[in-house]
Order: C-alpha cells, then structure tokens, then sequence
C-alpha cells in the first residue's frame, strides 16, 4: 500500500480509491473469530468498504461525518450487544491504525480517521441500545444506509451436547 499514491493526500486517496485494502485486513482479522463464535456474520461486513472510502473522502475535505454518507446494511444482534459491536469496530480501529502507519500518515489524518471510527462506534451503539429502550438518546450521528436487528438464537443445550458428543465420538 506505501508509495500507491505520493504526495499530502496519498492517505486520503487510497481509502478512498482502494478501501478493498483496510476492508480485507478487516475481514482477514474477523474470519477466524466469525466462524468460531458467531456463525460467519459480522455486524459491519456490509457497509466497512463504504465507511472506508468516507473516510477518505473527511480527509479530503468532504464535510460531514463518514458515517453519515456510508451505505449499505448495518446489522445490530440484541443477542452479541454492545460488546459485539466494540469488538468489531476494534478490530476495524486496529486496521485503520495499521493503513495509517503503512501509509506514512500524519498525525491530523490519523486522529481525524481514528475520531471517525470512534465516532461511528458510538453511534452504532447508541442504535443498538434504542432496540430495547424508547427513551435511550438518538445517535449523534446518524447512519447513512439501513439499520436491521439481526434476530439470533442462542444453540439450544440439546444442540451443544450433540456436538460435545460427535466431538468425542472422532
């Protein structure tokens, strides 16, 4: 990713132009923990290359918030809660951080990227506990695409010693 773009702005376009780049380091952190705890969804897959390119485009000096222009699904589970959704915007926290290092940032672009992520996180969190509370404060910030309660279902005891069992049996 270092010497994609040169010049003051290299940061900038290249989440803009390519946020495939801190969107599949993102996923690459997230597959494994997926599978093993969540059955392959995660609650940002569908809007994490939007956010990305948004940032790039604060950085460029669009105004407003990224997370206000990004599209796509937001998944809110009432099931994983608000630690879910900082586990998941951690790791994409982490990523960002690991771009901007790559990328040689300064350190305006670094905070103004890392403030939009914590930013987002707290919106989305504040979305999440409005499911459950009428009362709870609205988003600072509003999303930019659609928001769905992912409705899941703890595995039955049933389910989790059948698969103690066949574990057993191999």
């Amino acid at each position: 990713m270092v010497g994609e773009f040169e010049g003051p702005r290299s940061v900038a376009r290249t989440f803009m132009l390519q946020p495939e780049h801190v969107a599949g380091a993102w996923r690459q952190a997230r597959a494994g923990f997926v599978l093993e705890t969540q059955g392959g969804m995660s609650l940002l897959e569908d809007v994490v290359d939007s956010f990305v390119r948004e940032v790039g485009n604060l950085l460029n000096g669009a105004a407003g918030s990224p997370w206000s222009r990004t599209q796509g699904v937001l998944r809110l589970s009432p099931m994983r809660g608000v630690r879910g959704l900082r586990e998941e915007f951690l790791q994409l926290r982490q990523c960002f951080s690991d771009a901007l290092t790559r990328l040689r940032a300064d350190d305006v672009d670094r905070m103004r990227t890392l403030e939009a992520v914590d930013s987002a996180e707290a919106a989305a969190e504040a979305m999440l506990v409005a499911l459950d509370d009428a009362h709870a404060l609205a988003p600072a910030v509003p999303f930019g695409g659609l928001v769905v309660e992912l409705v899941e279902h703890a595995p039955h005891a049933l389910d989790v010693e059948v698969r103690d069992t066949q574990a057993t049996m191999r």
